[in-house]
């Protein structure tokens, strides 16, 4: 799904650039759910998975997509957020 979200990404950053419109996707990896529906052993595995050793939270996922946006400079970037365990 991620190399989908990518390339329509890359796709609409080719038609895009030309009207200045600025195009890029963020991945993320396992993330803190607020509903905290996954626990006890679960979590402990995906959190063992993560080599920063947590899970990844809402707010470190708004940050990434927030410095991409008040970038000007930064357009057609998939950036990772995903605590160093790249998505496939």
């Amino acid at each position: 799904m991620a190399l989908l979200i990518i390339d329509l990404m890359l796709e609409a950053r080719a038609t895009g650039a030309v009207k200045a419109i600025k195009v890029t996707a963020a991945t993320i990896g396992n993330i803190v759910a607020k509903t905290g529906r996954t626990t006890g052993q679960a979590r402990s595995a995906m959190e063992a998975r993560q080599p920063i050793g947590r899970l990844i939270t809402p707010e470190e996922v708004a940050d990434a997509v927030w410095f991409c946006v008040a970038s000007e400079g930064i357009t057609g970037q998939a950036v990772n957020v995903d605590g160093g365990t790249v998505q496939p």
